[in-house]
């Protein structure tokens, strides 16, 4: 049994797939920009080099754009377009993917009369 009410560790119902393992890592790390380099990920690159900016590159930032729009303003909007991208390209993903694998995990450990 394990010490977390409810929760089987790996060794009570067996190791989880590497796939499933790998998939899990990578979102963890995308979710949390731990992975920004490796990954790729336009997200967290974009978000760090916003911060960036924001912090040391006043004059490009303030450049105006149109009116009183600025470069900082349209890229601090932009964080949140990529946020709902990000978002639903991995509810996408977890639908098509992670979700039938899971399902399959479920019914395997049910077939085996485990909880």
């Amino acid at each position: 049994m394990s010490s977390t009410i409810g929760c089987p560790t790996h060794t009570d119902r067996g190791e989880v797939p590497r796939g499933l393992e790998v998939s899990q890592f990578r979102i963890s790390a995308i979710a949390t920009g731990g992975g920004c380099c490796r990954s790729r990920s336009p997200r967290c690159c974009g978000y760090f080099v916003y911060v960036i900016l924001a912090a040391y590159a006043h004059d490009f930032m303030s450049q105006r754009l149109v009116s009183n729009i600025n470069v900082g303003l349209v890229m601090g909007l932009l964080q949140f377009v990529t946020t709902f991208a990000v978002t639903w390209a991995y509810v996408r993903y977890a639908d098509r993917v992670l979700d039938p694998r899971s399902a399959r995990i479920r019914d395997e450990m049910e077939a085996e009369g485990l909880p």
